[in-house]
């Protein structure tokens, strides 16, 4: 799956994940494996998507867990508060890291008319190239100047929520949305729901054999922005040994989604306040 150096792609894919892809094997082990196993399940997807939809949507499912997987193995090897909880080989906890950045993107979404514009580019002069934020700052005269992070996500998120201050975000508001659409009794209920698809596509029901209802093509496509949405929040991560404010913030907070706490975190209310 590799030629000269540089990782064979047989799916669609623009010139900035292209980059990301060729970083995969330069990162360090383990994780780096998971990563490049979800690249080569997205391309299996691809191949398999006319001759057998079914299972080019199980492959492409698998890429998004490999993915997943990926930045949990990081999270691990950095040793982040916490990060030993997560199970890596779990259906529901790799299922679970899309929804949290979706729940995570909407509490954001708030925002986006006061908050600076955010890019995300390489730095290629890096090896290997190492992935970046920079956010757009206004300037005297009408000028503009970027601001960027080092590292990209050393930053906490605070709300004034009550009485008592300043208050860190959980997400929880749009982790309850995502449960409330999905229309699931509970954020657990849905991400089980959300783990055991893989399964519909591998056995047979009452109802008869599993059979691809959509467009192949389209269900693919989007499985494949979930994992390239994953794998750019792990190039944000691994290459920094540092701990990052916002990636354990959005960590405590994933790990109160699944009830695996930490016992210095508690909530109160909705939202996560460090003891």
């Amino acid at each position: 799956m590799t030629k000269n150096n540089q990782v064979c792609v047989e799916f669609p894919i623009c010139e900035f994940d292209k980059i990301m892809v060729n970083v995969i094997l330069l990162m360090p082990p383990p994780s780096r494996w998971s990563a490049f196993n979800a690249v080569r399940h997205l391309n299996n997807g691809w191949r398999l998507k006319l001759e057998n939809p079914e299972m080019a949507a199980f492959q492409s499912i698998t890429a998004e867990e490999e993915a997943a997987a990926a930045l949990m193995l990081s999270l691990k090897r950095h040793q982040y508060k916490g990060a030993s909880k997560l199970k890596h080989r779990d259906h529901v906890h790799k299922n679970a890291i899309i929804p949290f950045i979706d729940a995570v993107s909407r509490i954001y979404m708030k925002f986006r008319n006061v908050a600076p514009p955010i890019e995300l580019l390489w730095d290629e002069k890096k090896t290997p190239s190492r992935l970046l934020m920079r956010l757009k700052m206004p300037a005297p005269g009408g000028k503009v100047f970027w601001a960027f992070p080092l590292p990209p996500l050393n930053f906490s998120s605070f709300q004034n929520k009550n009485e008592s201050g300043m208050v860190r975000l959980d997400f929880a508001e749009g982790i309850e949305q995502i449960a409330t659409e999905a229309k699931a009794k509970s954020i657990i209920e849905y991400l089980r729901r959300r783990a055991n698809l893989r399964n519909k596509l591998l056995y047979a029901a009452a109802e008869g054999c599993p059979k691809m209802s959509e467009d192949i093509e389209k269900h693919l496509r989007g499985l494949q922005r979930n994992v390239m949405t994953i794998l750019r929040t792990y190039f944000m991560v691994d290459p920094y040994p540092e701990h990052q404010g916002f990636v354990q913030q959005c960590l405590d907070a994933f790990l109160g989604m699944l009830n695996i706490v930490p016992k210095d975190i508690r909530f109160d209310k909705g939202i996560m306040i460090k003891k």
